[in-house]
């Protein structure tokens, strides 16, 4: 990988709890957007490796919208995902416990056409919506 960009977060939950809401698109279309001006109204997933993936993203508005999506590469259950996107960029996405809570990790290759901090806060705002949907889930 080339261009790399690492971002985490920490989630107060269990692993399987995380990784079940990484991965299901249900719960990926509750949490799969930078900010509240847009949404995820649809997500397809079939989380094997050479299983394809679509998350629809769209600006509440209807202005824009785009479809992110790609293939798996590899998935080993509750530790570690890859995959390829349609542009030919790397995707890996790491899970691991430290104390009570699960760490989850992704490393990227960034496209071309923005600048390397925009794409690392656009996909840190995504996590962070990840993350903050799974602890209401498991405090609620």
């Amino acid at each position: 990988m080339h261009n790399v960009i690492k971002i985490n977060t920490h989630i107060k939950a269990s692993l399987e709890s995380v990784w079940a809401h990484f991965t299901q698109p249900g719960s990926v279309m509750q949490w799969n957007f930078a900010n509240a001006d847009w949404h995820c109204p649809s997500a397809h997933s079939e989380l094997i490796v050479g299983g394809k993936f679509c998350y629809t993203m769209s600006a509440k508005d209807t202005s824009f919208s785009f479809e992110f999506k790609g293939t798996f590469t590899l998935v080993e259950h509750l530790k570690r995902i890859e995959y390829v996107l349609d542009d030919e960029r790397h995707v890996m996405v790491t899970f691991e416990t430290e104390d009570q809570y699960c760490v989850l990790s992704e490393t990227f290759e960034a496209e071309q056409e923005n600048p390397l901090s925009m794409q690392e806060a656009g996909w840190q705002a995504i996590l962070n919506n990840c993350k903050q949907f799974i602890e209401q889930q498991n405090n609620g």
